[in-house]
């Protein structure tokens, strides 16, 4: 298994777990509210299991939309942390899992990409 194999499978259970870190956090929220909550809650994770898909099946491209999306759900986690006391844990574990999924996604990305030609020589 190479590098760039090893940054993808990474990424994957990364992106796994945030989900199910997600969930523990908002889910119990999202089901006491019924249908109104849940549809945002799915609208919320729908994106990740998008690209959890995408990095399972190792497309490129999820990799590099993924690199660009995670960084907001990072900001997301951090306004719940200030609002949410209660949710700590939870929050903390989300972070946790975002981080290392955002550090494996820019590895398999960089790693993956084909090298670029050198430039002429001047």
């Amino acid at each position: 298994m190479n590098a760039a194999e090893l940054s993808r499978r990474t990424a994957a259970l990364a992106l796994a777990a945030t989900v199910l870190a997600a969930s523990g956090w908002l889910g119990p929220w999202a089901v006491a509210a019924g249908l109104p909550g849940i549809v945002p809650w799915l609208a919320l994770l729908a994106p990740l299991l998008l690209g959890l898909r995408g990095v399972l099946r190792g497309t490129l491209h999820t990799g590099r939309w993924l690199s660009l999306l995670l960084p907001f759900y990072g900001a997301g986690v951090l306004v719940g942390a200030v609002g949410n006391a209660g949710a700590r844990g939870w929050l903390t574990a989300t972070a946790f899992c975002l981080a290392l999924a955002f550090a494996a996604v820019l590895s398999w990305v960089r790693r993956a990409a084909r090298p670029m030609p050198p430039p002429p020589p001047t």
